[in-house]
């Protein structure tokens, strides 16, 4: 009997060990925040009024998916906290990153300055995009805000962060 019962413990153990192991693993920042540092303090809109460039990486990413012809991407915040995005891939609403109908979308909407919700050190710019043919009902989402270089860097996440496919935008 002593002998099933230490079978029992060290099965629930190699469990829970197994379990910790998968949380920690699904949990881990997709950002290198050797090369990408969070900003810590609020930037004014100011600051991140402009022109924001995909970085070669983006095009790298976009061109992997096969399906999209683009020369161009990229993302203008406006100082009155609209924005405009000229040549969006539609994988970035597919929730796993997938091209939708491999489709190029020029949208809108508005933007803002906020807190990200898990590390209130940290900020990002959160997006309401307006309905549109990319968003039927719009949709609110985040990209994280970073500095690389001196550089303001907003990346938008496609598909699950955990698998690292990113678009990078950098701030003209």
């Amino acid at each position: 009997m002593l002998y099933v019962i230490r079978i029992i413990l060290f099965t629930m153990k190699i469990l829970a060990l197994l379990f910790v192991a998968m949380l920690s693993s699904s949990c881990f920042s997709p950002v290198d925040e050797t090369v990408y540092k969070p900003i810590t303090s609020k930037p004014n809109i100011q600051q991140l009024a402009g022109k924001w460039k995909a970085d070669s990486g983006s095009y790298v990413l976009i061109k992997k998916k096969k399906v999209y012809k683009i020369d161009s991407l990229y993302l203008v915040l406006h100082e009155d906290s609209t924005f405009e995005v000229v040549n969006l891939p539609d994988c970035v609403a597919d929730g796993l990153g997938n091209p939708v109908k491999g489709k190029l979308h020029n949208t809108s909407g508005s933007w803002e300055i906020e807190n990200t919700r898990s590390n209130r050190k940290s900020w990002n710019v959160g997006l309401n995009f307006s309905h549109s043919e990319l968003y039927k009902n719009g949709l609110r989402t985040e990209y994280a805000l970073y500095m690389k270089d001196s550089k303001f860097v907003l990346i938008c996440f496609v598909g699950d962060p955990d698998q690292g496919e990113q678009l990078l935008f950098v701030k003209e």
